[in-house]
């Protein structure tokens, strides 16, 4: 990709001690928005959200029926695995038929309703039922499903040491993401091998930086991109990241 933080996070990855404690973090002193701060903004989300949650429920039970939500099993904080809500954006599959856990742009599986509510990532709004519940937090790196988890990695374990999040540093660098699967022959793979370890890496290089105001403006950041009012792309985390707060 060529572009300087994944270099330098990746070596830094290459550096974390197998010994480290992930049960209780390796992280600096400076934390981001705390447990208070998710709730507000969680219980504020529903209250003001719920005519539009209503909604997309009613659209989805008109277009695709039932049912309306849809959850998978996901690793969180300190390797402990919680269910994940969204609303269904994809057909209903057969008992005991199972699909790719990866999902490009041309997954023929995505409804046209699904294609809409992904692209505005309004199928991620139930999540906010799980900041509630605690399983996750406003900011934090987003959830994987257990295939994908190494918890002998010592990467993983400084990323499970905290809560899962709504949205990240690497969710928005990679906002694209399925379109940027969909042009290629096994996205799995593409999935498994690229962008994951470079996600990966980008959430340890967060973690070891955060901070209250980092994670504001990683809240701003999310809304102007799903409102479409910032340009995409992965130029400016050059500038969120300093490059010599990471050398």
């Amino acid at each position: 990709m060529g572009v300087p933080w994944a270099a330098i996070a990746i070596r830094e990855m290459s550096s974390l001690s197998p010994n480290s404690n992930w049960l209780t973090g390796t992280l600096p002193a400076t934390r981001g928005c705390g447990r208070c701060f998710d709730v507000v903004c969680a219980f504020a989300g529903l209250l003001l959200l719920g005519p539009l949650l209503l909604l997309i429920a009613l659209l989805i039970l008109l277009f695709d029926g039932r049912p309306v939500l849809f959850r998978q099993e996901r690793v969180g904080r300190r390797g402990k695995p919680f269910l994940v809500w969204k609303f269904r954006t994809m057909r209903t599959q057969a008992p005991g038929s199972k699909g790719p856990l990866i999902t490009a742009a041309c997954d023929p599986r995505i409804t046209k309703l699904g294609r809409w509510l992904r692209r505005l990532k309004l199928d991620e709004l139930p999540q906010l039922y799980n900041v509630l519940r605690g399983q996750m937090s406003v900011i934090g790196p987003r959830p994987e499903v257990k295939k994908y988890v190494h918890l002998e990695d010592p990467s993983w374990r400084l990323v499970l040491s905290v809560r899962p999040g709504l949205t990240d540093l690497a969710t928005l660098a990679y906002v694209d993401e399925e379109e940027t699967l969909a042009v290629y022959e096994d996205p799995e793979v593409e999935y498994r091998e690229t962008i994951l370890p470079r996600k990966l890496a980008l959430n340890v290089q967060y973690l070891r930086l955060r901070s209250r105001h980092t994670d504001l403006r990683l809240v701003v950041l999310t809304i102007l991109y799903v409102l479409h009012l910032r340009r995409r792309g992965q130029d400016w985390i050059d500038k969120f990241l300093p490059m010599e707060q990471l050398t």
